[in-house]
C-alpha cells in the first residue's frame, strides 16, 4: 500500500523549493556564474541568491508569493460599488 501526501494534490517539492522554482534557480545560478567568471561582478550571483531566499516555501507559502499579492493589492486599481437595497 502506497501513501501519497494530500491525495496526490500536493505540489512537487525538493527541499524547500517547488520544482519550477528549483529549475529557475538552477538556470539563474548557471548564468550568473558565467557572468561572474567573465566580468568579475557579483551582482548576478547576489540576484540568484536573493531569488533562492525569496522562493523558499514554508507551509505552501513563500515570501515572493506574499510580495506579488501585496503589489497586486496596492498597485492595481480597485473598484468599490455601493448599492442601496
Amino acid at each position: 500500500m502506497y501513501l501519497y501526501p494530500e491525495n496526490l494534490k500536493a505540489k512537487a517539492t525538493l527541499w524547500f523549493w517547488s520544482l519550477p522554482d528549483l529549475v529557475l534557480l538552477g538556470i539563474f545560478l548557471a548564468f550568473s556564474l558565467l557572468f561572474f567568471s567573465a566580468f568579475h561582478q557579483p551582482f548576478f550571483v547576489m540576484g540568484s541568491v536573493l531569488f533562492a531566499i525569496l522562493t523558499i516555501r514554508v507551509k505552501e507559502e513563500s515570501i515572493l508569493d506574499f510580495i506579488k499579492a501585496a503589489c497586486l493589492y496596492f498597485f492595481t486599481q480597485q473598484f468599490f460599488v455601493w448599492r442601496a437595497r
